[in-house]
């Protein structure tokens, strides 16, 4: 008799980072290289501080930003 699958029990979801990065003070200089990669809906790819981003354009850089600074979701 086949068993139904078990949820999972990691709370968090793939590719969830946030628990890498430890908060920083905004005000401190961050190095963020931010790279265009196109596509109808106009995706960019920000990387800084060790993890790589992915956004649409609709995405504004503040609320980028403060998920970098703080591991706040956007």
């Amino acid at each position: 008799m086949r068993r139904a699958p078990q949820a999972s029990t990691n709370s968090r979801p793939k590719g969830d980072y946030s628990h890498r990065l430890t908060p920083r003070d905004p005000r401190d200089p961050l190095t963020v290289t931010v790279t265009y990669r196109g596509g109808s809906e106009c995706w960019w790819e920000i990387r800084a501080r060790g993890v790589v981003i992915r956004r649409p354009g609709h995405v504004a850089l503040h609320d980028v930003l403060s998920h970098l600074s703080g591991g706040l979701e956007t």
